[in-house]
């Protein structure tokens, strides 16, 4: 599954496929972009969430989890909250795959966010909560960043006008 942002714009073909790309690498997601450092105010509770979730549900996270947290004992009960780096990566070109996506335990977790109500009350934005989905459910090898397809991603309407103006032939 494919997910674009209508403000992000493909700028030139893409030299392959990216769907059998993913299939034979066996990856369960795909980004654009290299790791930001997600604002405070976006992710407030989502840690501790998670933790709870972990905790409830005796689940050893598969993803780089701990290495987000520098902790080396992969202790979730003594996991301090506040050292999380707040790594993320935008979410506004992301390759999913179903399988990964519809997973008992990965719906489960997105199912306990939703369920919290704290995605809209803290206004966790879709990058937060899927990057934290990657640091609990995706091994690395299964996660890929894209460096090769050259886009524009634009912030606002007439900024997006005037660019999709120039690329259309």
């Amino acid at each position: 599954m494919l997910y674009i942002d209508d403000d992000m714009i493909i700028t030139a073909p893409v030299q392959y496929n990216l769907y059998s790309r993913a299939k034979s690498d066996n990856l369960k997601l795909a980004v654009l972009e290299a790791a930001k450092s997600q604002d405070l105010q976006y992710i407030d509770g989502l840690v501790e969430l998670t933790k709870q979730w972990l905790l409830k549900n005796n689940y050893p996270p598969k993803g780089d989890f701990f290495e987000q947290f520098g902790d080396h004992r992969k202790d979730i009960a003594n996991l301090n909250v506040s050292a999380w780096n707040r790594e993320y990566y935008a979410g506004y070109f992301t390759l999913i795959s179903v399988d990964w996506w519809f997973d008992p335990q990965v719906q489960d977790y997105l199912q306990t966010v939703l369920h919290s109500g704290k995605d809209i009350k803290h206004r966790w934005l879709e990058q937060g909560v899927l990057n934290m989905m990657r640091l609990i459910f995706v091994p690395k090898e299964e996660f890929l960043t894209i460096n090769d397809i050259p886009y524009i991603h634009t912030r606002n309407l007439k900024e997006h006008r005037e660019t999709c103006a120039e690329h259309v032939t």
